[in-house]
């Protein structure tokens, strides 16, 4: 009787020992695998990207370690000088630039042809887009930390389908109030949030999560995710109110495969829908400006460098029909 508890004592211990050996080559194998793809597929930019590590966040769900919150900036100071216009970027892997250097993103670009527009005044765009965000995160990030940058605009290019709430694309789709209810739940349950916090740093859970996330659909129609962004959007622009800083929307354009070739798409809710501030039409443009599709996406939603460049043109062009620079310095030196 003995031998036999020993027996099935030692199965369990050696069941256990396998389970762990597995995950833990699981867990290995998802890292180096990941980290391989990604080099093969980004290998300018890899480094650069891989560098800025997504961090577990209790409110947000996630988002970049402190000194990488603007890409391509260290240790931007929260106090801004007097003659100083600061414009934050706020959206998801699109504005952060995903595929192409910094300075090829467009709130580099766009900060380099302001500076050209109007010498005498000094201008700074920040890029604080984060991997995966949809709006009601974009507002949470930007009244929670972006704000306190005191910024003079507020530029928002967010997807207008709002299908994310996810890192970097892994996940189910949720609903907004889904989404809220398992923030909460976390909050009350300590032990739900440790979980959480550790599951976030394996890689294998990650690659699980996405490819479940293949396999379902969004538990949202179409109209309500509209809504629920426009809400959000709402809000966002409130919130720049409060502190005197101007928004505007910038157009989502995304590529997709029809007709045996690439071709450009702007979502129908681009046309239909009242936005909520000043709106930068994209994709006329993009359609004028002599450059195929593939020149101008690198996947279905990611520009290229070419891609950024006519983001940036527009909305510098935005903010001068504005006049946004030119009261804002007319604010500064009125006596």
């Amino acid at each position: 009787m003995t031998a036999r508890r020993i027996s099935r004592g030692r199965k369990a211990f050696f069941a256990l020992c396998a389970l762990v050996l597995f995950l833990v080559l699981s867990e290995a194998i998802a890292r180096i695998g990941s980290r391989a793809v990604w080099w093969a597929r980004h290998r300018e930019t890899a480094r650069d990207l891989d560098n800025a590590r997504l961090r577990f966040d209790r409110d947000l769900g996630w988002g970049w370690d402190e000194e990488e919150r603007f890409r391509g900036r260290r240790d931007v100071p929260t106090e801004k000088a007097p003659d100083l216009f600061r414009a934050i970027a706020v959206g998801d892997s699109c504005t952060r630039g995903v595929g192409v250097h910094p300075v090829e993103a467009f709130p580099w670009q766009l900060e380099e042809m302001l500076r050209k527009q109007d010498p005498p005044l000094r201008v700074e765009v920040l890029n604080g887009g984060v991997k995966g965000y949809r709006s009601a995160q974009m507002a949470d990030y930007l009244e929670r930390d972006l704000l306190a940058y005191a910024p003079d605009l507020a530029i928002v290019y967010a997807n207008p389908l709002d299908g994310s709430d996810r890192p970097a694309g892994a996940g189910e789709l949720l609903s907004e109030i889904e989404w809220h209810r398992r923030r909460d739940a976390a909050r009350e349950n300590p032990a739900v949030e440790k979980m959480r916090r550790f599951l976030f740093r394996s890689r294998a859970y990650y690659l699980l999560r996405k490819f479940l996330a293949g396999t379902r659909e969004t538990s949202e129609p179409l109209s309500v995710r509209e809504t629920q962004q426009s809400k959000n959007l709402l809000r966002m622009r409130a919130a720049c109110g409060s502190i005197g800083a101007e928004m505007i929307i910038v157009e989502y354009v995304v590529k997709k495969f029809e007709d045996g070739r690439d071709a450009l798409f702007a979502p129908d809710s681009n046309a239909r829908r009242p936005w909520e501030a000043p709106f930068v039409r994209v994709y006329p443009a993009m359609m004028e400006s002599g450059y195929a599709a593939e020149e101008l996406f690198q996947d279905g939603v990611h520009p290229t460098r070419a891609g950024h460049r006519i983001i940036a043109r527009l909305i510098a062009q935005k903010i001068d029909d504005l006049g946004l620079i030119a009261k804002e310095a007319s604010e500064r030196t009125a006596p």
